[in-house]
């Protein structure tokens, strides 16, 4: 195993981030945020619904439920 706990797997995913995320702790909750346009294979979401969505068409926020 590469870490020892969950803790320690976190603050590694907060120190070095994969490319095009981020990942903040705050007290018991985590935020993941992320630019699938940053990534190494521009996307636009990692939902596989929305991967095939027009670059000038939106999806209301409220339907992500990642």
């Amino acid at each position: 195993m590469k870490f020892k706990s969950l803790d320690e797997f976190l603050e590694a995913e907060i120190r070095k981030p994969i490319p095009g995320t981020k990942l903040e702790r705050k007290d018991n909750v985590l935020y993941w945020f992320y630019t699938p346009r940053a990534f190494r294979k521009s996307l636009r979401c990692f939902c596989g619904l929305l991967r095939g969505l027009r670059e000038n068409e939106n999806v209301s926020a409220t339907y992500c439920h990642c």
